[in-house]
């Protein structure tokens, strides 16, 4: 893996990834819902979004340098950073706001605290 130096992007947040045990058939559309760990590059969005419902993209699987076997999504602070019912960025109240797969938008509600939907919760903001 190809270390990078996260402090000098601007505009990103990482979430602790939560692996959940799940069984299920592949999904073929980023927008589907995927067996966890999830793969990147597919619909991601945060709870609570409401009155909204939106979703991003789960951008890098990165893992913390001192413990390889803690795993987080990078993404941009507006899908990871954000909550509603305003959906600024920064607002994600870190060790709360839970990240859902599928994103809100794109399972069409906001589940709330569904384990089906669950893959992390915002754990550190990576951004100034």
């Amino acid at each position: 893996m190809t270390r990078i130096n996260v402090w000098k992007w601007r505009m990103l947040v990482a979430i602790a990834a939560v692996c959940i045990a799940a069984s299920a058939a592949a999904a073929t559309a980023p927008t589907d819902w995927f067996p966890r760990p999830i793969p990147m590059g597919v619909s991601v969005g945060n709870t609570p979004s409401l009155p909204y419902t939106y979703a991003g993209t789960a951008g890098m699987l990165v893992h913390k340098t001192s413990d390889p076997s803690i795993l987080y999504i990078l993404s941009n602070n507006h899908v990871l950073g954000s909550k509603g019912p305003n959906l600024c960025p920064n607002t994600a109240v870190l060790g709360q706001t839970w990240t859902l797969q599928p994103g809100t938008l794109d399972i069409g509600n906001d589940p709330g605290n569904d384990l089906n939907y669950k893959v992390g919760v915002a754990a550190q903001a990576m951004c100034p």
